[in-house]
């Protein structure tokens, strides 16, 4: 009788570790598919960090030829400046 009951008990402690491992699955299943959208979304990241890196570069150069643009522009301009100095002094000679 006490062989019974002993076993009855071992029959419902194995019953409750089956359920906390069965629980113990799902909770390690949700976290694998957690740690896969983790991962997912982290390579969405790093491609989107990655086109922002080469828009910003891209917008460097841009910017640098901008630059350069100016500087021409602004050399054009004091040659102009200075022809048209001489010319104010030719024509106040002349």
């Amino acid at each position: 009788m006490v062989d019974y009951f002993v076993g009855m008990v071992d029959y419902f402690v194995g019953m409750l570790d089956y359920s906390v491992g069965m629980v113990d699955y799902f909770v390690g299943m949700v976290d694998y598919f957690l740690g896969m959208v983790d991962y997912v979304v982290g390579m969405v990241d790093y491609l989107v960090g990655l086109v922002d890196y080469f828009l910003g570069m891209m917008e460097y150069f841009v910017g640098m030829v901008d630059y350069f643009v100016g500087m021409v522009g602004y050399l054009v301009g004091l040659v102009d400046f200075f022809l048209g100095m001489m010319e104010f002094f030719v024509g106040m000679v002349d």
